[in-house]
């Protein structure tokens, strides 16, 4: 079985259930995943509290959001901030996993689905981010081809995307990686990539930190192919890519570099 043909069984599963079922199936499974954050931590001697059950702001992020989105159905202004509060509110893989659980099965509406997108793969750490915690990265693509660059960037990274299309097919793209592999298997390949080569220089120097191989890579990318660009509204310039439409990646070798002497 497909993982696309996965998610779709369990989209109409989903759709079966009535608003106050889909409420308190997301709420349970987004405190289980809080509670199981806890356990993880508390058994590496990172987590010293009472117990692993989920905090009272935990509780109350996780409640405001399934009410608004979920049992009232609203899709407006007030619910994205609710998924924006819900993701601040948590931490770790929580902000990645718990929107997988939303977006997998499509639930709510379609802005709050592109806000816990776009904030739960640009929010999280490299333990919470959604390209870590998603089902699939296949399903995970699908997940910005249905929000689409309308509900996911604002209107001066429309016009660059415009730009784009304009100026020719493909675009140049950098991204800083530490693993030797990324280059050449689509399966260990990013899908953060960056028009900025400083960005990508300085993800390559902290893969490269304590001696380690970290190189950058550059590729002509397809613009039709672009799933998100984030440019002024995202936390750094990033391209977001389907990895399997990359062509002609070439790398070359990042040597660490000191963060002043690379400043002068």
């Amino acid at each position: 079985m497909s993982a696309i043909f996965r998610r779709e069984w369990s989209a109409m599963m989903w759709s079966k259930l009535s608003p106050h079922e889909q409420a308190e199936k997301f709420r349970s499974c987004a405190l289980a995943q809080v509670k199981s954050r806890h356990r993880r931590l508390r058994a590496e001697k990172m987590y010293y509290g009472a117990n692993d059950e989920p905090l009272r702001h935990h509780i109350e992020a996780i409640n405001r959001f399934s009410d608004l989105t979920l049992l009232h159905g609203r899709d407006d202004d007030a619910a994205c901030e609710a998924a924006v509060h819900l993701l601040l509110a948590v931490d770790g893989e929580c902000r990645g996993g718990i929107p997988d659980e939303f977006l997998y099965v499509r639930a709510g509406g379609p802005r709050v689905r592109a806000t816990l997108l776009k904030k739960g793969f640009t929010h999280g750490n490299s333990v919470g981010a959604l390209f870590v915690n998603a089902t699939s990265k296949v399903v995970l693509r699908e997940y910005f081809r249905e929000a689409g660059h309308d509900l996911l960037m604002d209107a001066n990274e429309l016009d660059t995307i415009e730009a784009l299309q304009r100026s020719g097919r493909t675009v140049r793209l950098y991204r800083g990686t530490g693993r030797l592999i990324e280059p050449y298997n689509t399966r260990y390949r990013g899908m953060s990539w960056t028009r900025d080569r400083a960005t990508a220089e300085r993800f390559a120097n902290g893969n490269a930190w304590g001696g380690r191989w970290a190189g950058i890579m550059t590729c002509e990318y397809p613009v039709r192919h672009i799933l998100a660009l984030w440019e002024t509204s995202g936390r750094e310039p990033e391209v977001v890519i389907d990895p399997t439409k990359a062509k002609n990646i070439s790398v070359e070798d990042h040597t660490y570099v000191e963060p002043l002497a690379r400043a002068a």
